[in-house]
């Protein structure tokens, strides 16, 4: 992690915002930490959690409370006791690494939060400065900040308001993979981002940014609305592997498949002979077509390897 942390204000704002990990310490009440994540950014399911992780420290506190009373009517009950104070420590263990996974979230909620109050602060302080020297005259609003949809980093994107780490690593997936965005409403359809989200994203960008020209891959091809898509039949080992989900030894098993066996008659074609599960398939199937039945582009085909390649 880089000292500007998960949200971007810093490793130290970060862990002062954290304050209530120290609630871990008191043994019982590990669960606090997830309810009040979940009451600061209104996440109901953290706060759901919470209370079933609270239910073995609640039958601990009973027997504490009422030891007398139930030592005289349990006839192990020092055992019963030590059971559920294994029970809390094992779901204690749970809840911590619940907290610990949720906080990066937490902390994006936080920021994001905390931006938007400042941005709200400067309009107030600047309109209350244009209002005392020029009684009357309505201020013009503050300049936001503006981002370029191929510079800005996973950090920046994962900042803005709706958006969370893993949408800004699949926008930088998809920025990579077709050598950049020509345009806010491009990224926005690619990322299936619409309705308010989309309107309150778009100021933060350029909307006509200079996308960065794309790698001289003679394996992808433009379609009619301006995408790159990645004609499998041509396809090489490295514009695979950049594929969401693929990697190198997919890439090259799916090349020699291809040259061996022959083209790719279709994208289910493609997804049975790698045996890909169909959330897989779904990933990478906005970012390829199998349109041409040749290997190489231009027509013609690639030399076979000697015998037929068998799918173990």
């Amino acid at each position: 992690m880089s000292d500007r942390g998960y949200s971007g204000r810093g490793v130290g704002w970060e862990w002062r915002q954290s304050w209530f990990l120290l609630f871990f310490l008191t043994v019982v009440l590990y669960w606090v930490p997830l309810l009040y994540m979940g009451l600061r950014v209104l996440h109901f399911r953290w706060m759901f959690y919470s209370l079933l992780y609270a239910g073995p420290a609640a039958l601990y506190g009973v027997t504490v409370w009422q030891a007398p009373l139930l030592n005289a009517s349990i006839q192990d009950f020092a055992g019963v006791q030590n059971y559920i104070f294994r029970s809390m420590v094992a779901v204690g263990v749970a809840a911590f690494i619940h907290t610990m996974t949720a906080r990066t979230e937490f902390l994006l909620r936080l920021a994001d939060t905390a931006a938007e109050g400042e941005e709200m602060a400067t309009r107030v302080q600047m309109r209350s400065a244009a209002t005392q020297t020029q009684p009357g005259r309505v201020p013009p609003p503050p300049p936001k900040v503006v981002f370029d949809l191929n510079t800005a980093t996973e950090a920046e994107l994962a900042m803005l308001p709706g958006m969370n780490r893993q949408m800004a690593r699949q926008a930088i997936d998809v920025r990579k993979m077709q050598g950049g965005f020509g345009s806010f409403t491009q990224f926005a359809d690619q990322l299936a981002i619409t309705g308010e989200m989309r309107e309150r994203l778009r100021v933060h960008f350029d909307d006509h940014p200079d996308a960065v020209p794309p790698p001289e891959d003679a394996s992808f091809r433009v379609l009619a609305d301006g995408r790159r898509v990645l004609e499998l039949n041509w396809s090489t080992p490295e514009a695979l592997a950049a594929l969401p989900g693929f990697g190198p030894d997919l890439a090259r098993r799916a090349v020699t498949l291809r040259d061996g066996d022959g083209p790719f008659k279709s994208l289910e074609d493609f997804r049975y002979r790698l045996g890909l599960k169909m959330d897989a398939m779904i990933k990478i199937e906005p970012y390829v077509s199998v349109t041409s039945m040749s290997t190489v582009p231009g027509g013609g085909t690639r030399p076979k390897h000697a015998g037929r390649i068998v799918d173990a």
